[in-house]
């Protein structure tokens, strides 16, 4: 009897713990998924302005040639890829998640492409889903009801009902809109894909309202995030070495350890400077020990030479 008691105590605190983690992952979701589609304006402004004397070394044809191979091979975005300099990389997107017009039309177009293990289209086909999902969530269709009722722009209601229209024949395709497209992208070698299976907890693991109940779907995750990230990380994604720099940081993905952390921080910002704050490398050498800061230091060197180096 006590023992079944003491499980069951066991399992709650579980389930609270994995509540809180759920919480924290569903607020970040969102703005960080607006952060990862839309700063390339702000990185590209960034690359422009930044004098020579402060930018990484130039790319070697070698490491043009590893980054070209990633394209080639669609693992990665041409027409978003930005060489950031030896092996290191960055992909920022502009513009919409796909091309307008029939939603189910463009998905059943990359099926063929998909099913053959093109991991590009693959990820195109998450990201139309992801945005017809998102055009006809409650909180996607309560947000068009009041912008309309309060008399928004006609451009912006006109710009909704049309995405609306758009999704309505994708939307009502079950098949298409249950797989799970966003982790076979990431199995398939989308550098893209890889990253976003740690932000995009919905797509990668379904609702927190049935995860919570299996904790072993989110330990699968967790190992599974860790695994892509590093397999992104040492093809070159600074994308990826920041978001292994925020998992250590933060304790969510891996257990916190903030001299790891301070780690990956350094390595992104010696293959690109303007991936990490003065002000959050400031905080950190002024919170670790010189010992934790000397073991930082020789762990960036081993990450950098890993992820960033010919």
């Amino acid at each position: 009897m006590f023992r079944n008691i003491n499980t069951e105590v066991m399992i709650m605190k579980k389930k609270k713990k994995l509540t809180t983690v759920v919480l924290l992952l569903g607020a970040a979701f969102i703005a960080s998924l607006f952060f990862y589609y839309f700063k390339s304006k702000n990185t590209s402004n960034a690359i422009a302005n930044t004098a020579a004397s402060d930018r990484p070394e130039s790319a070697a044809p070698k490491s043009e040639n590893i980054i070209n191979a990633l394209i080639t091979t669609d693992k990665a975005p041409g027409k978003f890829t930005q060489i950031l300099g030896p092996k290191a990389f960055a992909i920022a997107r502009t513009g919409d998640y796909r091309p307008d017009g029939n939603a189910l039309d463009y998905v059943k177009s990359l099926l063929d492409s998909s099913k053959k293990g093109n991991a590009l289209a693959t990820f195109s086909i998450y990201l139309t889903v992801l945005d017809c999902k998102r055009a006809y969530s409650t909180d996607g269709l309560n947000s068009f009801n009041a912008m309309k009722e309060a008399g928004a722009d006609k451009d912006f209601l006109k710009d909704s009902e049309r995405k609306l229209s758009e999704c309505s024949s994708l939307v009502g395709n079950n098949e298409i809109m249950q797989r799970e497209w966003l982790s076979t992208a990431a199995r398939q070698g989308s550098i893209e894909a890889m990253v976003l299976y740690s932000i995009d907890t919905d797509s990668a693991i379904g609702p927190s309202d049935t995860f919570i109940k299996n904790p072993d779907k989110v330990v699968k995750w967790k190992t599974n995030a860790m695994s892509f990230l590093e397999n992104a990380a040492s093809k070159g994604s600074i994308d990826a070495v920041l978001r292994l720099a925020g998992a250590y940081e933060n304790g969510i993905l891996a257990k916190e350890d903030q001299a790891t952390a301070y780690a990956y921080y350094l390595a992104a910002q010696r293959a690109y400077p303007n991936s990490v704050s003065s002000e959050k490398m400031k905080d950190y050498q002024n919170s670790l020990r010189a010992d934790q800061q000397q073991a930082a230091i020789n762990k960036a060197n081993a990450i950098y030479q890993s992820c960033c180096a010919n």
